[in-house]
């Protein structure tokens, strides 16, 4: 089925005008070529914007609170708008000093390590004297009413 719009019938009509000329087998391939280029076609051309402009509009989205207004009022992509956003959070990581990321580890000393081992097992023995009371009350459970059969574990 063959839809004629107006830009239909003028690149036929500039198809017969070219066709003697060029060759009749290049030019749907010549012309599709314009179209595309003039007219934005299947394939847009990647706009890219300054760094400054980004900053700008990112500022301007976090002050505002609404990235989606800020992003239609200047023309671009909402989604757009958000990976700049993304963007330029990680951006704070990627240029801070190399001493700000350096994470060091924490060694206890002697008296610290003991303490925290002798916590260790009090904690233990505690989560064991819990489980051995788990396992009471559901023995009990069992004697009481010994239809009630379901699985705990």
């Amino acid at each position: 089925m063959l839809f004629l719009t107006i830009g239909n019938i003028i690149i036929i009509f500039i198809w017969f005008l070219l066709s003697p000329k060029i060759g009749f087998e290049s030019t749907p391939l010549i012309l599709l070529s314009w179209y595309q280029k003039n007219r934005g076609g299947f394939f847009m051309q990647r706009k890219r914007y300054p760094i400054e402009f980004k900053q700008q509009l990112v500022q301007e989205a976090q002050d505002a609170g609404n990235a989606s207004q800020v992003a239609r009022r200047h023309g671009i992509d909402v989604k757009m708008l958000y990976r700049w956003i993304r963007d330029s959070k990680h951006a704070d990581w990627k240029n801070a000093p190399a001493e700000a990321k350096a994470v060091t580890s924490y060694t206890p000393s002697p008296g610290e390590f003991r303490e925290l081992e002798t916590e260790n097992d009090q904690l233990k023995k505690l989560l064991g004297e819990k489980d051995l009371e788990i396992a009471i009350l559901r023995d009990l459970v069992k004697k009481v009413n010994p239809a009630y059969r379901t699985k705990w574990k």
